[in-house]
């Protein structure tokens, strides 16, 4: 055996980590793609995501205040509608191909009744977008307009203000008798004199959903205004309720007065460039515009597609290269709901409406003016209740992924010594050596005792005789990730004596 102590590196296209040992000196490769969630149509209809299959409705699998790591399939004859279970299908199919599709999702399903509501928020991706879905219960009034942003939460640093250029965002205020209703305006504290919410709850009807013309005497009763509206001061800080507070790199901004009249561009994907946050791109999201009169109708719905080359990434969708958030990589995100304008300017116009919460921040209420509905112990209706922001964990690692940047040493013959960076997810713990004949490639078997490092990053070992090349492939113990990809990007087949069975996961 050779070994060249001239170390030549070049590389070979993407994968993990390879180590050759002989004439060619040491060779590194480094990493390559990801499979990753799914691809959803950008069409304003959710029934193609697991969130829109009946078994996750309001009523079904949701729960108020709370995110959810749906994994679902398809049915088996109507292949774009997700289902989870076979009732979610139509008659005579069922549903397949579970766990085909996946997605990070946050619940807020109270709805007031009188603005504009936050329903649902769900972010998938694949190798190409990061998809997002919002549900509204929308009041398209031209003094009412919703406006909405989403912060997205990629790594250390960033604003810790939402995009307000006007500075109009501020807190809200509450009604003057019933002092548990939060408000925006006159408008959220005018009551149905009987009607209650269209949920299950004991909760008066705000008549922005319209009073029940079946109820005799069921009048909107007009006497309560809204006060302390911006008392408390502004409301334009980002997680101001939380600990940690989030400081985002980007901002989603969704100005539903651009799609309420057909303009274009109406979501703006904004960066955070030396404390300012600047346009990056915008995009035309497909939008069902639901029914005027808040919890009155059924929820509007958004979708878009952002393309991983709006967060400066190249490459996609065959090998992406990002300089910071790209595909798998974890992050956290929260967002608001505001009033928006008819400018088409991309701000906002008072107070914040709605914001995703946590369930029992403040002071919880259990009186007939609260807001029970679908929720258990929501604050002031969640009007921008001032509750703590929700904040979305990343999402968490699946195991499967690939080694860093594999290096070799040599040390007094025949030892070697191998370095490798940790694995794309945090959910390996460990790794494996595999060693093989250089030129009979794909012969690699497993170092004797080395089907573990003991979640060691480095491994020194007696090089068998010969020219060998190494793989180092992590695992979670129960199974092993990549062994990298080839010059085709093609992933290089595992062992014949593999240490554990392959499951590849989802980061890069």
């Amino acid at each position: 055996m050779k070994r060249d102590r001239l170390s030549n590196r070049r590389m070979i296209g993407g994968g993990s980590a390879l180590a050759l040992l002989g004439l060619l000196g040491l060779l590194a490769v480094l990493a390559g793609p990801a499979a990753v969630a799914h691809s959803p149509l950008v069409d304003s209809s959710l029934d193609d995501w697991c969130l829109g299959a009946a078994s996750y409705m309001p009523g079904a699998g949701r729960i108020e205040d709370s995110f959810a790591n749906l994994v679902c399939g398809n049915c088996s004859s109507t292949t774009t509608q997700a289902c989870s279970v076979n009732s979610d299908c139509p008659s005579g199919q069922s549903c397949v191909n579970m766990g085909s599709k996946s997605e990070l999702v946050w619940w807020d399903d109270r709805t007031d009744g009188a603005v504009n509501d936050l329903g649902t928020i769900a972010l998938t991706q694949d190798n190409t977008n990061l998809y997002i879905a919002a549900e509204l219960w929308v009041d398209p009034d031209p003094v009412s307009l919703p406006f909405g942003e989403i912060a997205l939460n990629t790594r250390a640093g960033g604003k810790t203000t939402w995009h307000d250029p006007a500075a109009q965002l501020v807190a809200p205020g509450h009604c003057s008798t019933s002092t548990d209703r939060g408000c925006t305006s006159d408008d959220d504290c005018h009551f149905c004199a009987i009607s209650t919410e269209p949920f299950p709850s004991t909760r008066l009807r705000a008549c922005g959903s319209g009073c029940d013309p079946d109820l005799p005497g069921d009048d909107c009763i007009t006497t309560q205004t809204c006060v302390d509206l911006g008392a408390a001061g502004a409301a334009d800080g980002v997680g101001v309720f939380s600990d940690p507070t989030i400081q985002p790199d980007y901002l989603v901004v969704f100005d539903f007065s651009r799609w309420l009249i057909g303009a274009g561009g109406a979501t703006l994907l904004m960066e955070d460039v030396g404390g300012a946050w600047t346009q990056v791109a915008a995009f035309d999201p497909a939008v069902n515009p639901g029914a005027s009169g808040g919890s009155g109708g059924p929820p509007g719905s958004v979708e878009v597609a952002i393309p991983w080359s709006a967060f400066g990434c190249t490459g996609c969708p065959a090998a992406c290269s990002c300089p910071g958030f790209g595909p798998g990589q974890d992050f956290t995100f929260t967002m608001i709901v505001a009033r928006g304008n008819l400018t088409l300017d991309y701000t906002p116009d008072g107070a914040i409406e709605d914001v995703m919460s946590e369930d029992v921040a403040g002071t919880t209420t259990t009186t007939t003016n609260d807001c029970f509905g679908f929720g258990l112990g929501n604050t002031l209706c969640e009007i921008a209740d001032g509750s703590t922001d929700a904040f979305v964990p990343p999402v968490p690692s699946i195991p499967g992924g690939r080694a860093g940047t594999l290096l070799m040493s040599l040390n007094a013959d025949p030892s070697v010594t191998l370095t490798w960076g940790a694995s794309c997810s945090s959910a390996d713990t460990d790794y494996e050596v595999y060693e093989g004949v250089l030129g009979n490639w794909y012969s690699h078997v497993p170092v004797t005792w080395l089907c573990s490092t003991a979640g060691a990053l480095s491994a020194t070992f007696d090089a068998s005789a010969g020219d060998r090349y190494y793989i180092v492939v992590p695992t979670d113990g129960a199974t092993e990730g990549s062994y990298g990809v080839d010059g085709t990007s093609a992933e290089r087949p595992v062992s014949g004596s593999s240490c554990a069975p392959q499951s590849l996961g989802t980061c890069p």
